[in-house]
Formats: structure tokens, sequence, C-alpha cells
């Protein structure tokens, strides 16, 4: 039994002895002479070591790093980018950062010297195709960002955590990690310069798995808050979709009664009428829409194609049992057609080079063709050189 209990007490002792670190991790590193072994020496102990001594170790890290970082840096300075590693300019970054967060004694110093230094990461994030590296010199920079030990020296946000964030999510978007990519992308939306893109990115990744209505919920209220005006028409529909067909046409009413967003209002309007094949009111929506903007090329597509919808209703209800469309259901199908024909030569007129909307020759060739007017059929054929 003392055998057993003696066993269990220098347990104990070289465990406590272990929790206390080691007092010379500092000495070990420095003895190195050399940072990617230095860092090794910190990693196979940081578990077991105090915040001070982690502090110690950063300390000499950081004075490892520095000379690599300083000839990186005079590199550029002389215009040989040839001779630069933006990497040792990372590394000196980092560990000036990792000196801040332990309260290292020369964090302050360390930090001050890497205000000169961090910009250039920026740029390395920038011009780098390398996905690693760009998350790399971005995320250092982001990472360092606002030392404790330069309260009072610093004042206001760093300038580049911004755009900074915005090169993270690019990187985390083709290495399609969606999640990180969104949280960087919504970080780097004040940077007037990257708004659009990261916007977009970020929606891209909240969009993504819409699998429930809390889903589309939650991406509504994203659009929301980013821009409820931009985004007026895509809350509306992804509203109709989910069922919520009062809250649709709340929005709708409003904008209209406050005449705000009134073009897309109608065109939403529309759009919900129109799948729900109550085709001459969506008619009546549409032509509001092309009358606010006459030269919304969309509108005029959307009012087209529900003239064609209703023609092709028209034809499946009312034909007969040779497939014949007779009386006022004829009247009101040939009307149909023309209509859609009036809609598409507009969408003709405005994009002539079909850029906007890539098959209106073949639709109008299609209707033309169905109204006995072959000599235009032939005009569009031509003009897609058939």
């Amino acid at each position: 039994m003392k055998k057993i209990f003696m066993t269990m007490l220098a347990a104990v002792a070289v465990t406590a002895s272990f929790a206390q670190g080691n007092p010379k991790i500092a000495k070990e590193i420095k003895a190195t002479k050399d940072f990617v072994a230095g860092k090794e020496v910190l990693k196979q102990q940081f578990e077991t070591l105090t915040d001070e001594q982690k502090g110690q170790a950063y300390a000499e890290l950081y004075k490892l790093a520095l000379p690599a970082a300083q000839k990186s840096a005079q590199a550029l300075e002389e215009n040989k980018t040839a001779e630069v590693d933006y990497k040792a300019i990372a590394n000196a970054v980092e560990m000036a950062a990792m000196c801040d967060k332990f309260n290292a004694k020369n964090a302050k110093e360390a930090n001050i010297e890497m205000m000169n230094y961090r910009p250039q990461l920026v740029n390395a994030a920038n011009q780098t195709s390398d996905l690693d590296d760009k998350l790399l010199y971005s995320l250092t920079y982001i990472n360092s960002a606002n030392p404790k030990s330069l309260e009072g020296v610093v004042k206001g946000e760093d300038p580049y955590v911004a755009l900074s964030s915005f090169f993270a999510c690019v990187s985390y978007y083709q290495k399609q990690d969606f999640k990180n990519a969104a949280k960087f992308a919504k970080a780097a939306l004040p940077d007037e310069r990257v708004t659009d893109n990261a916007e977009q990115i970020y929606l891209s990744c909240i969009g993504r798995d819409l699998n429930t209505k809390q889903d589309t919920v939650n991406y509504i209220n994203a659009l929301k808050d980013l821009n409820a005006d931009k985004y007026f028409q895509q809350i509306c529909l992804l509203n109709y979709y989910i069922g919520e067909k009062d809250e649709v046409n709340s929005l709708i009413n409003k904008a209209i009664t406050e005449n705000k967003n009134t073009k897309v209002a109608y065109l939403v309007r529309g759009t919900m009428l129109s799948e729900e094949k109550k085709f001459d009111e969506a008619i009546e929506d549409y032509k509001k829409v092309v009358e606010a903007d006459p030269e919304f090329v969309s509108g005029w597509e959307a009012l087209a194609v529900c003239y064609t919808n209703k023609a092709a209703e028209i034809e499946i209800n009312h034909a007969d049992k040779n497939g014949r469309v007779l009386g006022e259901n004829l009247v009101n199908f040939k009307a149909a057609l023309d209509g859609a024909v009036a809609a598409y030569e507009k969408v003709r007129e405005l994009d002539p080079n079909h850029e906007k909307v890539y098959n209106w020759p073949m639709q109008l060739r299609s209707l033309y063709t169905r109204l006995g007017q072959t000599a235009k059929a032939e005009e569009i054929s031509k003009l897609l050189g058939e």
C-alpha cells in the first residue's frame, strides 16, 4: 500500500511540475537562432506554459522573425520585388500580435514597428492568386488589428480590415468554405471599394441551402438588413413562394401608396398573378410597369410572356377536338398573340442584339409563324443567320 501511495504522490508531483511550464522556454527558442525551429519548440510545449511564459516565448520569436521581415521591407523600398518574402513579413506581424495578446514586455515596441509592415500584407493578399497565401496575408492583417498595447497611440478603426476581409472571403468562397466566406463577406461590406462584390458573395453563400421555410425567412431578413429597397423584388417573391401572400400584398400596397418601388411592385404583383393564371390582371400590372419605365426591357419581356401564356391557356381550354379555336375565343386568342408580338417588338427595339433577352428572336419568329405572317418570320430567321 505504501508503495502505491508513494507512486501516486510522484505522479501528482510530476503533473504539478508539468503544469508550471518551462521557465526557460524563451532561452530555448533564442538558442535555435531560427524562426521555424523556434516556433516548433513553442508548439511542442505551448499547452504547458503560463501566459507570462507564452509572452516571453513570443517576444523571442518576434526577434527571430524580424530580420527576414526587415530584409523584405527593404527590398520593397528598393523596388526589388523578386527579393520580397511576404510570408516573412506575415511572420513578424503575427508574432507582434501574439506579443500583444500575451502582454510581452516588447509588445508596444513590436506593434509600433509593424504599423509600417502590415499594409504590405493587404497588397500581397490582393496580388497573389494562391488562395492559401491570400488567406494567410488577409487573416494575419485582420488578426493583428487594433492591438491593446497601442491604445492611445492608434486611434479609430483600422483602415484596411474590411478590405482584407474581402480577400479572405474570396479565398474561402473559392475553397467552397461558404460559412467562413459569408462571415468575412459581411465584414467586408463597409469598404465601398468592394461592397457590391462582397454583398453578392454574401448572398450567394447564405442562399445556397434554403431547405426549410425558416431558412428562407432568415434569407429574407438578411436581404432586409442589407437593403430592403434594393432587394424589394426578391423579398416579395421569396415571401410569395413560402406562402406569405398577405405579407407580399402588404409590401406591394405600401410601395404603391408611398410611390416607392412602384415599378417593381407592379412587376412582382404581375408575376404573382401570372403564376396564378390571372393573365388579364397580370397584363394590367405589367402595362403599369412599362408605363412607369418605357425603356425597362424586363418589363416588356414580362408583358410579352404573359400575353403568350394567355394565348396558350385559351388554346388548351377552348380548342375543339380538331385543335381549332373558334368564335370569341379565337378573337381573344389572336388578340393575345398580337399583344405578345407588340411587346416583343418593343424588346427588339430596346435590345436589338438580344444581349438582355437572348431568346426574343425565336419567340418573335414563333409568334409571327402562328399568326401566318410568314414574311416577318423569315425576316427573323435571316436575322439569326438561318
